[in-house]
């Protein structure tokens, strides 16, 4: 499974923006054991794939500053990342 965030639309990450940016979230799962999740700050929780699922999805997101976490929920233990986003 391999996956990218990038922001969307090419925008910059200007200081003091008031709306968060976007960011792309691009899925590329090509085994049917894995699946796709992101936990953030303020209870944000969502799944973006799930078992058996295999192929490409791509999702544009608004990420509020805070710690996450994306792991594949059935492999959580060894399969996840993490990382801040900053205001």
């Amino acid at each position: 499974m391999q996956c990218s965030f990038s922001e969307a639309a090419g925008r910059s990450c200007e200081r003091g923006r008031r709306k968060p940016p976007s960011y792309k979230l691009v899925i590329n799962d090509k085994a049917s054991i894995h699946a796709f999740s992101l936990d953030g700050p303020h209870g944000y929780a969502k799944d973006f794939t799930t078992v058996p699922f295999t192929g490409t999805k791509t999702f544009t997101l608004k990420l509020v500053a805070g710690k996450y976490k994306y792991y594949c929920p059935p492999h959580e233990p060894t399969m996840f990342g993490r990382f801040t986003v900053t205001s």
